[in-house]
This record gives C-alpha cells, structure tokens and sequence, in this order.
C-alpha cells in the first residue's frame, strides 16, 4: 500500500466516511469501498477536483463505493489510462462532472449518477455504460470526438434547464475522429432532446 500525503490509502477496504482532496492515483490501483462513503472536496477551493489516473496502462478500479464532491469532477482518468467503475457505486456530484475523460477508457457497470452537471464527460476517449441510473444531471452523456456504448440504463432529468441525455459532438481539435454511440435498452425521460447530434459535417467538423 502507498498511502499519499494526505494519509489516503488505495487497495484497501473503507469502512467509513473518508474525505480527501484531488488526489492522483500511482500505478493500478481498486479501491473497494464496501459501501463506504468518500467525500471529495478540500476547504481550499484549488484542491478540490478527483481522484483520477493519468497514463498509458494505468487501470483504477473502483468497486461499490459511495463518492460526493463539490470538485470540478469526482472520477477521473487521462491520456491513455482506464477507469473501472462497477459493483453498484454511486456518484452525487455538485454542477461538476461525475466522471471526466480525456483520451482514456471507462466501463461503468451498475451503480448510479446523480446532482452532477455532467454525468459522464468524455474527450476523445471510449466509454461502455451498463445498466446505470443518471437522475438530475444537466447533461447524461456527452461525448466530444469519441466512441459510446450505452445500454439496459434510465436517465431522467424533469428539469425545464435540462440539456440533452446524450450528445455526441465533433471537434476540431480531433479532426480525425467523429463522435459515435450505439444506444439500445435505455430510457430517457426529460431532457431538451434524448439524442442531441452536433456538429454537421456542412459546418466543417467531423460529424457526430
């Protein structure tokens, strides 16, 4: 076990409320929760953001934990690592991202999404969502220049504010990839549109 700064140790079993900061992870890591309770914020606000992974190769696991947080997300993984979110975990967010990708993977089965701006925020990454309830987020999914698998999962936001459920968005700065998502066995309730498809190839930009 490598416990960092701020005392926070990965592969072991939580047995009680936890509060950190961001916190990078080093090396494949699980963090088993048993139901446990992780909050993510810091009283400095440059601190708060999180827990995440960074680099080809790298694997954070998180199994059946319960994770809130005012930070800019609360799961995270980067340029090139994967993130593995399964065993009934649930994400409460704070109008921030629930799960944040850039350039990464995610396999996000069971558990839930709930109170987060986005509740999974992807760029140029590949993302498979199994069987997940996402309830009063702006935004369910959206995807930038990436490829989504989304199934047998409810997302549901009654809010008149409410963004689409998913979107699937081309970008300019990946100017080889379109963004694509196969959807089958899911509900949308709410939402300005279930399925929101941007930008068309006319404007210049890879198409969704």
């Amino acid at each position: 076990l490598d416990p960092g700064p701020d005392g926070f140790d990965h592969d072991k079993l939580l047995t009680s409320i936890k509060t950190i900061g961001q916190y990078k992870v080093s090396g494949n890591k699980t963090l088993m929760c048993n139901g446990a309770t992780i909050q993510s914020t810091d009283p400095n606000p440059a601190n708060r953001g999180p827990i995440h992974v960074i680099g080809p190769g790298l694997t954070l696991t998180v199994d059946n934990c319960n994770i809130s947080g005012d930070g800019w997300a609360l799961l995270g993984a980067l340029d090139g690592a994967a993130l593995v979110v399964r065993n009934n975990t649930h994400m409460t967010g704070s109008n921030n991202s629930a799960i944040y990708l850039r350039s990464a993977t995610l396999t996000l089965t069971g558990g839930s999404i709930d109170q987060a701006r986005w509740g999974v925020q992807m760029e140029n990454s590949t993302a498979s969502v199994h069987g997940v309830s996402i309830t009063g987020t702006t935004f369910g999914v959206q995807n930038v220049a990436g490829k989504l698998t989304l199934d047998s999962s409810t997302l549901t936001n009654l809010d008149p504010g409410a963004g689409p459920g998913v979107s699937i968005i081309g970008s300019a700065q990946y100017p080889s990839s379109g963004a694509s998502a196969t959807i089958s066995n899911t509900t949308f309730t709410g939402f300005l549109n279930a399925i929101d498809i941007q930008p068309t190839a006319a404007q210049g930009l890879p198409s969704g």
